[in-house]
């Protein structure tokens, strides 16, 4: 993990330790297996070991890692049997949220999700991160939700 975003000013060290990691995780800079160092981390992060630790708290209940008392902190191995779980969890709600979209939806999350997919092709075009498709496709499953009243389902 050579190149960290820098941490948003109105953020506080739990968030950006976790976004960071998070980041990390999912763009396989950390890949499955790596073992994490709190005080390493806090270093690389300029901050203290406690936000480090609340933010290794939330990734273990993301199932990103893994803690083994006593021994250490590790990326979570992909598990297939998790990814099969969200994948039918994301079919099944996303059939539901686009049937709603299609009776109703308003003209604002319609614009929104144009420019989204308007940046996802610049993306593919020009070989842009992974990372970066990532949290365009996020957000454009976020607009749909919040475009029918269920943002806190996502």
């Amino acid at each position: 993990m050579h190149s960290v975003s820098r941490k948003q000013p109105y953020k506080n060290n739990l968030d950006y330790a976790y976004r960071v990691m998070k980041e990390a995780i999912m763009s396989f800079k950390l890949v499955p297996g790596t073992s994490i160092s709190v005080v390493k981390m806090a270093e690389i992060l300029h901050i203290s070991g406690t936000p480090i630790k609340q933010a290794l708290i939330k990734l273990k209940d993301d199932h990103l890692v893994e803690v083994i008392p006593q021994v250490g902190t590790y990326v979570t191995k992909i598990k297939k049997q998790l990814v099969e779980q969200a994948a039918f969890m994301r079919l099944t709600l996303e059939k539901e949220i686009l049937k709603s979209a299609c009776r109703s939806f308003p003209e604002r999350g319609l614009r929104e999700l144009k420019k989204n997919v308007v940046q996802q092709e610049w993306l593919l075009s020009n070989n842009g991160s992974a990372l970066g498709f990532h949290k365009l496709d996020s957000e454009f499953h976020e607009i749909i939700f919040c475009g029918n009243h269920k943002k806190d389902v996502t």
